[in-house]
C-alpha cells in the first residue's frame, strides 16, 4: 500500500515495541519511506521487492508537518535556518526513521530481490549505505535503515545538525573565525542552489 506522509502522521499508529505500523486496518512490519518535491504515488523497485510493506511518500509539506508536529524543538532550525529544500529533506529523512523506523531510500534508488534477502541475513539495528566517494563523505543518506522506531541515533544526528546550524546562525558572534564560517556557509549554500 502507498500512502502520503500526512496520512501516516494523522491516520496510522505504531505497533507494539516500535516495530511496524497499523494503517487502514492492516499491520505492516516493513515501512519504506521515500521523498520527493510532490507526491509520487507510482510503483518502483521498492514496491516490487516489498509488496506487503507500507510505502510512505513524503513531500515538502508532509516533511514540514512532521517536524512541526512531532519535533517542535527542531522546527526553528528546519523552517528558519535551513535555506534549501535539500537541507530540510535531509533532516526529515532522519526523523522518518526515528519516528517510525523502516527503510529510507531515494526515489531513484534501485534494488533487486537480493536486497531483501541480504537485509534478512543482517541483524544490525542501523544500516547506512557507504559512500563510493570518500573525498567528502563516508556515508550517504540515500539509503538508511532503522529496524525499529525511536532509535535515538537518528534523533541525535538531527540534533547535531541543529547544533551546527544554530552556531552558524546565532552562536558565532565574537571571533574573526565566525565571519569566515558564515562566509563559507553562505557560499556553499549559494553554490548548491545553482547545481
Amino acid at each position: 500500500m502507498i500512502v502520503n506522509g500526512s496520512h501516516l502522521l494523522f491516520h496510522c499508529s505504531q505497533l507494539v515495541h516500535g516495530i511496524g505500523i497499523s494503517c487502514k486496518g492492516r499491520a505492516f512490519k516493513t515501512v519504506v519511506h521515500q521523498t520527493s518535491a510532490a507526491h509520487v504515488m507510482t510503483t518502483n523497485t521498492f514496491t516490487d521487492v516489498f509488496p506487503n510493506a507500507l510505502h510512505v511518500r513524503w513531500d515538502d509539506n508532509d516533511n514540514e508537518l512532521l517536524v512541526r508536529t512531532r519535533y517542535s524543538e527542531l522546527y526553528e532550525c528546519y523552517a528558519k535556518w535551513m535555506q534549501l529544500n535539500v537541507q530540510r529533506s535531509d533532516m526529515a529523512r532522519l526523523l522518518y526513521l526515528h519516528a517510525y523506523g523502516g527503510i529510507y531510500a531515494d526515489m531513484d534508488y534501485k534494488i533487486t530481490p537480493q536486497f531483501k534477502v541480504e537485509l534478512k541475513r543482517r541483524d544490525e539495528h542501523i544500516l547506512i549505505v557507504r559512500s563510493p566517494w570518500l573525498i567528502n563523505e563516508a556515508l550517504q543518506n540515500s539509503l538508511m535503515i532503522s529496524r525499529y522506531a525511536n532509535n535515538v541515533f537518528y534523533l541525535d544526528v538531527a540534533r547535531n545538525i541543529q547544533t551546527v546550524f544554530r552556531f552558524v546562525n546565532t552562536g558565532c558572534t565574537q571571533s574573526p573565525a565566525c565571519g569566515l564560517l558564515r562566509l563559507f556557509h553562505s557560499r556553499i549554500t549559494r553554490n548548491l542552489v545553482h547545481i
